[in-house]
């Protein structure tokens, strides 16, 4: 296991809880506007998992590197420094 395997998963059950209870709520605003059933159901549940999933990736702590590989291909000198002309 890595060192931010409890924080990763600190992140996945927040956005587990805040999954749900953005489901539940639009559950409840959708029936209470009177959509049909089946179509409150599938806009509340993908609403719900598409909120749990950013919560989880925004809470997580994986780091994205910042600076990018040389743009060209390396000089010969630098590749192999002990070979001399």
């Amino acid at each position: 296991m890595s060192k931010g395997s409890g924080k990763e998963s600190s992140a996945i059950t927040q956005g587990v809880n805040i999954g749900w209870k953005v489901w539940l709520v639009l559950l409840v605003a959708y029936l209470a506007l009177r959509l049909p059933l089946r179509l409150s159901l599938v806009l509340s549940l993908l609403s719900g998992v598409c909120s749990g999933f950013i919560v989880a990736w925004w809470q997580s702590s994986e780091s994205i590197p910042t600076e990018s590989p040389p743009a060209g291909p390396a000089a010969p000198e630098a590749a192999n420094p002990k070979k001399k002309p």
